[in-house]
């Protein structure tokens, strides 16, 4: 493992509650209602994370560009950009557990914690070995995903209707890149970790990591059908309806 994992995922973390806090100085329009009051924070997160879903995103992409062996060999693919992107995102993963301890508490959210805990581990426990780091590389395609995912999430918190036509073609790429960006790379990386795995990974790692994939893929396919009921199924037009807490 390269000597900078902790401390880059240090400044990272540190470098995401600062652009929170930073939303609050006053130059980017609050939202109506209680998310300019009691729930501010629900909105500066929601911010936060589609900040964090550009930045990564877009570090995975120019990587899985840059390095097609990611794609071919992810078992055994390192490079200081991978390691680097997954970092940062474990950076993130220690902001928002802050975030949710401070404006939620533990009782409400511990699943959220501990996977947060699990999967920051995870990919530090990965980076020190230099193993399956290709696999986790395109696990994170599901930031694409994300930026829909949370911009949807702004859109509803300031009062934009399911009925308007922003939101109607939003909810389009919304449901794209959560089937292409989210389910299939997910998918992929599980049959990775049930059927490819490296005989020399760590017994520790060599039980966690199926489980953990196969975990992330369903709560992802459960994630994608809220999804589909809300915007497609559902007859409701409730502008709160399905928006992702934190």
């Amino acid at each position: 493992m390269s000597s900078f994992f902790i401390p880059l995922a240090v400044v990272s973390s540190a470098g995401f509650q600062c652009f929170n806090s930073a939303l609050d100085l006053g130059y980017v329009p609050l939202p109506p209602g209680k998310y300019a009051s009691t729930d501010r924070h629900r909105w500066r997160n929601a911010a936060t994370s589609c900040f964090n879903g550009v930045v990564v995103s877009a570090l995975v992409v120019y990587c899985l560009f840059v390095h097609p062996e990611s794609w071919h060999e992810p078992q055994t693919y390192y490079s200081v950009l991978a390691e680097a992107c997954l970092s940062i995102i474990s950076g993130y993963l220690v902001y928002d557990t802050w975030d949710i301890v401070i404006h939620t508490g533990l009782v409400k959210k511990w699943t959220v914690l501990l996977h947060h805990i699990i999967v920051a581990f995870l990919f530090y426990m990965l980076c020190r070995e230099r193993l399956e780091i290709g696999s986790c590389i395109i696990s994170l395609l599901t930031e694409v995903s994300a930026i829909f995912l949370h911009s949807r999430q702004l859109l509803l918190i300031h009062g934009f209707s399911k009925s308007s036509p922003v939101y109607r073609v939003h909810k389009l790429f919304t449901i794209v890149t959560g089937v292409s960006c989210r389910l299939v790379p997910v998918a992929y990386v599980c049959y990775l970790s049930f059927f490819r795995m490296q005989p020399e990974m760590p017994v520790m790692l060599a039980v966690a990591l199926p489980l953990l994939t196969l975990a992330v893929l369903v709560i992802n396919c459960t994630m994608i059908t809220r999804l589909i009921r809300s915007d497609f199924l559902s007859t409701r037009t409730n502008k709160v309806d399905f928006i992702m807490e934190n």
